[in-house]
């Protein structure tokens, strides 16, 4: 007889999406599919978008076009909003936020 590998658990586990919240009343599901990480791949590699662009891009992928139109509005600073952009890493890679901070040692904003 064959064996059977029954992985429905395990999957749905895997593929809970985490969330991040930014201000009251604004929380985010990140997108963490492995078509995003596809998207996020090619907007790195993306000659034509400068670094706010991409910053942008990769807001508007991972957790969807409303949210970066909300967080535009709330008028952020570069700092604040490459720890929205660390945050996405850290759920990206299933990462805790202090090891992405870590990579990114010019910035100086902590939890």
């Amino acid at each position: 007889m064959s064996k059977s590998y029954n992985i429905v658990e395990r999957l749905r586990a895997a593929n809970e999406r985490p969330f991040i919240t930014i201000a009251e009343g604004k929380t985010y599901t990140v997108n963490t599919s492995k078509t995003t990480g596809i998207h996020m791949q090619a907007i790195s590699q993306d000659e034509t978008l400068d670094e706010f662009g991409k910053l942008d891009k990769i807001i508007e992928v991972t957790l969807g076009k409303k949210a970066l139109k909300e967080i535009n509005e709330m008028d952020l600073t570069i700092g604040a909003t490459e720890l929205i952009i660390q945050a996405i890493t850290a759920a990206l890679g299933g990462e805790e936020l202090a090891e992405v901070e870590l990579r990114f040692p010019d910035n100086d904003i902590k939890e």
